[in-house]
């Protein structure tokens, strides 16, 4: 449960991450 709980976070960390770095106009 911890591995998943963990990979959850750091996928999602690295979304935003991934997001941001590309510009994409998700918080307009």
């Amino acid at each position: 449960m911890k591995l998943y709980s963990f990979f959850n976070s750091s996928a999602s960390y690295r979304v935003r991450i991934a997001l941001a770095l590309k510009g994409i106009d998700y918080q307009t």
